[in-house]
């Protein structure tokens, strides 16, 4: 069988495609995996789950990398529309 994310492959390791509107996964050309697409996130099972709304890339459910316009990293790696007491927006 293919791997997890696989929408069919070569071997178990390999993958030849991926399905992006079902899976939400994009084939990577230098490891022959599929990963997330943009706006999801991988969690070791066929779909990926799309990320909070006011994260544009995230990891987790609870952990954002980039943010959605109009919101602003914190210091818990969480997106927010204003910043914290003590803090300043620099985008």
């Amino acid at each position: 069988p293919c791997a997890y994310d696989c929408y069919t492959c070569q071997d178990p390791s390999s993958c030849l495609s991926c399905n992006a509107t079902a899976d939400f996964r994009v084939l990577n050309s230098v490891t022959k995996r599929c990963g997330p697409v943009i706006g999801y996130y991988e969690n070791s099972s066929t779909i990926c789950p799309q990320c909070p709304s006011v994260c544009s890339a995230c990891s987790s459910p609870t952990v954002c990398s980039a943010c959605s316009p109009g919101y602003y990293l914190n210091s818990r790696n969480y997106c927010e529309n204003a910043c914290p007491n003590g803090y300043y927006i620099n985008n």
